[in-house]
C-alpha cells in the first residue's frame, strides 16, 4: 500500500528519511510532502506537486504552527468589516474538510498536531507556552471531533511522546533529534488501521 505523508516541517523528511535509509528500515511505498510554513487553516493542497492516486493512504499533519504562531487565525470575508476570530473548532474543520474534499479517493488518517515545546528559541516573539498548550490542546481536540465524524482515523502524538507537550526542542528550529523523528514515523505507520 502506498502511503503519502504530507504536513508541516515537523513531519521533518530531510533528516528522518536519509537517516531511515541509513538504518535499512524499509519506507520504499512512502512519499513525504513537507509544506514548509503552512498551517492547518491556511495550507492549499493544490500548491503540492502531489500526484494523487486511488486508494493511496495519505497520513496529514499540520497544526503546530497554528498553536505557536497563532492565538487566533483572523477570517477576512467579503470586506473589511467582516474581519473575526476564528475558533479552534472553526480551524479544525475547515482544515479537515478542505482535506477530505482534496483526497476523496484516498484513505485519510489525520495526526494530532506536534505537541509545542514548553521553551522554544525566540519566545519572545511567540505566545507564551501556557496560551500555546491550551490552543493545541483545543485544535487536537477539534480534529479528533471532526475526524471521527467523518469516519476518518486520528493518531494522538501525545501517546506516542506520552504528554501533550515537549519540555525543549533539539534543535533551534524547533524539532526533535533524528532519532526521535524516527521513531515517531515507526509508530505512525504502526498505527494506521
Amino acid at each position: 500500500m502506498q502511503i503519502d505523508l504530507i504536513g508541516d516541517s515537523h513531519i521533518d523528511p530531510e533528516r528522518s528519511i536519509v537517516e531511515m535509509s541509513k538504518n535499512n528500515i524499509n519506507f520504499k511505498n512512502v512519499n513525504v510532502y513537507v509544506v514548509q510554513g503552512k498551517s492547518a487553516f491556511s495550507v492549499d493542497y493544490s500548491t503540492i506537486s502531489y500526484e494523487k492516486r486511488k486508494n493511496s493512504i495519505v497520513v496529514v499533519g499540520f497544526g503546530y504552527i497554528d498553536c505557536k504562531v497563532y492565538s487566533d487565525h483572523k477570517f477576512i470575508g467579503g470586506s473589511d468589516s467582516e474581519l473575526r476570530f476564528l475558533s479552534a473548532d472553526e480551524v479544525a474543520k475547515k482544515y479537515v474538510d478542505k482535506t477530505i474534499n482534496f483526497f476523496y479517493d484516498s484513505k485519510i488518517v489525520f495526526l494530532e498536531p506536534f505537541p509545542q515545546f514548553k521553551e522554544i528559541y525566540d519566545s519572545h516573539k511567540f505566545s507564551p507556552f501556557l496560551t500555546r498548550h491550551k490552543r493545541h490542546k483545543e485544535l487536537s481536540k477539534s480534529i479528533e471531533k471532526y475526524a471521527i465524524m467523518n469516519n476518518k482515523q486520528y493518531i494522538s502524538l501525545s501517546n506516542y511522546f506520552k504528554n501533550d507537550w515537549l519540555e525543549k526542542p533539539f534543535s533551534q528550529d524547533d524539532h526533535i533529534s533524528v532519532q526521535d523523528t524516527i521513531k515517531k514515523t515507526e509508530y505512525i505507520f504502526k498505527n494506521i488501521q
